[in-house]
């Protein structure tokens, strides 16, 4: 893999040399590299929300018969509303967490749902987007945030597969820069040879660009063989799972599935090009790395699971042995510091596989307090994560928080009164970063 990106740099400077001598393009800048698996031991007692965050906002979401929710796979946040994708439902609360409305209703008419896949916010046209039944009928159903339906687009042929994985966040769409995308898992289900990961189209359904991960070159035969075709035990098929989607402000970030490399997506140009190599250390064979069931050998490896760009740092999220690290990488400086959580290597009864069990290391809240801090969701300008109400009413000391000293007081009150006033089964409580 390292070969790979290597000889695309010099492909890329050979080129932007032959622009140059057009006066065309400035002379193109070093690839950034971040010594993952090196830097694993530098660790810190902690890091600080405040250190990446200006404010934090606290909103409690309106617990009634109608609003009423078990799971949150997708949510949007404008101005002045927020929009739940719940599986079974599209909830819309003002920006206080006050219930307003539901957005559409499960069933099989023009304007139903089989499946929620997954919601995008127009906030400035006041429109939202909610994927349709994806792998099915493959539809984008459109709304104004009052619930008026506008349109339904057709993204794909019914049958073609448009799925993504699962991680606590649906990943199989996204709206952005006014176009819709989409991030599939592999193995492909409905026959096709074509494996691309990322695909990205303008609001008419219009395919703009469609993006491979680089480690699957030559490997797209035994990827479609170890396919789920009905023939293959489970624990033996060969997957992968969606790539991360990171924004901070002009810069849009992937990373493929146990890649070693951060690319950043060009919107003008449609193109997506190395940004960051990650250096993590030997690394597994690709049956090692698609094999659903993965062998003890394998959680030995450093492998980069999230990306966090802020003004100043990259967070990754390095994952080895039962070990989740969270990573600050300094863009000025090219120094790390580390922090880390234990879990476990688990086994599912279920579907006889391994898999590492672990939570991703938190921000301590020096804001307004409460329990650590990992986004689940994000936007160029925003961290947002979900506290069950349980956790907190369980987890919070009460006394502590109030006896404590935070950079927003205010807040912390406003923390403390939520968490008094709160049910062990009411709706999550939002909590949402302003990056500086």
């Amino acid at each position: 893999m390292k070969k790979y990106i290597y000889l695309v740099v010099l492909l890329l400077a050979f080129i932007s040399c032959n622009k140059r001598k057009q006066g065309n393009e400035s002379p193109p800048k070093i690839l950034n590299e971040i010594f993952v698996a090196d830097s694993l031991q530098n660790e810190t007692t902690e890091f600080l929300l405040s250190d990446v965050a200006s404010d934090i906002e606290i909103i409690p979401l309106e617990t009634t018969e109608k609003s009423a929710f078990k799971f949150l796979t997708n949510l949007q946040v404008g101005a002045n509303d927020i929009f739940i994708n719940s599986r079974i439902a599209v909830l819309r609360f003002d920006i206080n967490g006050k219930f307003i409305h539901k957005i559409g209703s499960m069933g099989e008419g023009p304007q139903d749902f089989i499946s929620f896949s997954g919601i995008g916010m127009d906030d400035q046209a006041r429109l939202i987007h909610i994927a349709a039944a994806l792998s099915l009928t493959n539809q984008i159903r459109t709304f104004t945030y009052d619930g008026k339906f506008v349109k339904s687009t057709r993204v794909a042929e019914d049958g073609a597969y448009m799925s993504g994985s699962n991680h606590g966040e649906d990943r199989s769409y996204a709206f952005f820069n006014n176009q819709h995308l989409y991030r599939r898992m592999l193995p492909v289900w409905d026959g096709s040879k074509d494996i691309w990961l990322i695909q990205i189209q303008d609001t008419a359904g219009n395919v703009k660009a469609r993006f491979y991960d680089p480690a699957n070159y030559g490997s797209e035969g035994q990827i479609h063989k170890n396919s789920a075709d009905g023939k293959n035990i489970i624990p033996h098929y060969w997957t992968e799972f969606s790539c991360v989607f990171n924004r901070y402000n002009d810069k849009i970030n992937f990373l493929f599935d146990t890649n070693d490399t951060i690319y950043q997506y060009n919107d003008v140009k449609a193109t997506l090009r190395p940004r960051f190599i990650l250096h993590c250390g030997s690394r597994p064979t690709i049956s090692e790395i698609r094999k659903l069931d993965k062998s003890p050998e394998y959680f030995k490896y450093v492998v980069v699971t999230d990306v966090l760009e802020t003004k100043d740092w990259m967070f990754l999220i390095a994952e080895k042995d039962n070990l989740s690290y969270l990573l600050r990488f300094d863009k000025l400086t090219g120094s790390i510091q580390t922090i880390h959580t234990e879990g476990e290597i688990a086994e599912s009864r279920i579907m006889q596989i391994r898999y590492r069990k672990t939570d991703p290391p938190g921000f301590t809240n020096d804001l307004c307090g409460g329990l650590p801090f990992y986004p689940s969701f994000q936007t160029e300008k925003r961290w947002i994560t979900q506290f069950d109400a349980a956790d907190l009413l369980e987890k919070v000391d009460l006394n502590e928080l109030k006896s404590s000293d935070y950079l927003l007081p205010s807040k912390r009150d406003k923390l403390v009164k939520i968490i008094e006033n709160l049910k062990e089964d009411d709706n999550p409580v939002l909590m949402i970063a302003t990056l500086k």
